[in-house]
């Protein structure tokens, strides 16, 4: 009898953490999903609409999200500095994003864009714990080289604003440029993106582009022969 109400405790156990876990997670997924709503809003207060209801749902989930659960603790960190970008207490937004980024990357430190989004809103003078602009811009690379091509443009910007220096120059061409180049954006945004360099490293990262493309673009059926 003992053994079995022990076998049932256990049990009951397992259960009650796997429902943990999958009420953490499920909530951080639907956060995010009104995080990425509200981004592609042009109106500020649909926007803010949207997330705070993301805010309430990680702030009030039976599993306590925030705590412990780092892709939470990441939505957090985006949904605070998206607000920040319409709201009169920006100073006080970005801090909140910058300590929920912070306690995410302590949990799960293999997160590139929360490593870059710290290093921004150092730049914009809210200072976390774990490193400065310059540093935490290397731990992003270290973690995630390979970005969609709007987030590394955002990535190169953002070092650009804490003055890295980006060296082109004929086929020598910086790793964190050529890394850029890999995720194929258009000519157009590239040029866009790299307008601070020189024109000579801009040409030698345009053609760094056309090699990526090169790569990956699919060979030509050789036509019969007529002969």
């Amino acid at each position: 009898m003992f053994v079995r109400i022990i076998s049932f405790l256990f049990a009951a156990a397992g259960l009650l953490y796997s429902l943990f876990i999958f009420d953490a997670a499920a909530t951080a997924q639907r956060a995010l999903q009104l995080a990425q709503g509200a981004a592609a809003l042009e109106t500020p207060r649909a926007q803010q609409a949207l997330l705070a209801n993301a805010d309430l749902l990680l702030k009030t989930s039976w599993s306590r999200p925030l705590d412990w659960h780092a892709g939470a603790l990441e939505t957090k960190s985006w949904t605070a500095a998206l607000n920040a970008r319409t709201q009169a207490t920006r100073p006080s937004l970005l801090r909140e994003s910058a300590s929920a980024a912070t306690s995410a990357l302590r949990k799960a430190p293999i997160q590139p864009v929360a490593w870059m989004r710290l290093a921004a809103i150092d730049e914009m003078g809210a200072s976390n714990p774990l490193c400065a602009a310059a540093v935490c811009l290397e731990r992003s690379w270290r973690a995630g080289p390979l970005l969609p091509s709007a987030l590394a443009c955002d990535r190169i910007r953002i070092a650009h604003a804490a003055q890295f220096s980006f060296i082109a120059e004929g086929a020598q061409v910086d790793p964190r440029l050529d890394w850029y180049a890999a995720a194929r954006p258009s000519p157009r945004s590239m040029m866009a993106c790299l307008s601070f360099l020189s024109p000579e490293s801009l040409f030698a990262v345009m053609l760094k582009l056309r090699s990526h493309q090169a790569v990956l673009q699919p060979s030509r059926p050789i036509p019969p022969s007529t002969g």
